[in-house]
């Protein structure tokens, strides 16, 4: 079923404090209510909001780290990124290894096990970037 629902972007401006909601419509996923109903992953961000009692420090601080790198804000979407995958139980398996590049001289043998059977979909592709990382959420 292709049902609408209504969620919420917020974009802010660090440099006043200044939050601005604007809302937009999407396709509800049956993947998309993962949390129980009561939580505040579903609450609506409130239009005034008490800031921080050290927010102007922590502006100030984000403002020096994009001068001093890059000169720009970003957020990485398309590398070093993980996509995530929502599967179900019909899913085939496939053993996942750790990649060693700390060269450690263990391995973590739940973390082995767990990994054992992944139910990786066909399609799954990971993310772009020396990580080649994923998620996946049965």
């Amino acid at each position: 079923m292709n049902v609408k629902k209504l969620k919420f972007v917020v974009l802010f401006c660090l440099a006043n404090g200044l939050f601005i909601i604007q809302s937009h419509a999407e396709t509800v996923l049956p993947t998309d209510k993962i949390f129980p109903p009561e939580s505040f992953w579903y609450s609506a961000i409130p239009r005034n909001v008490e800031l921080h009692e050290n927010s102007a420090a922590f502006v100030t601080e984000f403002l020096r780290q994009k001068s001093a790198y890059y000169g720009n804000v970003s957020i990485n979407t398309t590398s070093y990124a993980s996509p995530v995958y929502y599967v179900d139980a019909n899913v085939p398996t496939t053993q996942v290894v750790e990649w060693n590049c700390q060269n450690k001289k263990t391995k973590d043998e739940g973390l082995a096990e767990q990994w054992s059977a992944v139910p990786v979909p066909a399609f799954a592709i990971p993310a772009n970037g020396t990580d080649a990382e994923m998620s996946i959420y049965q």
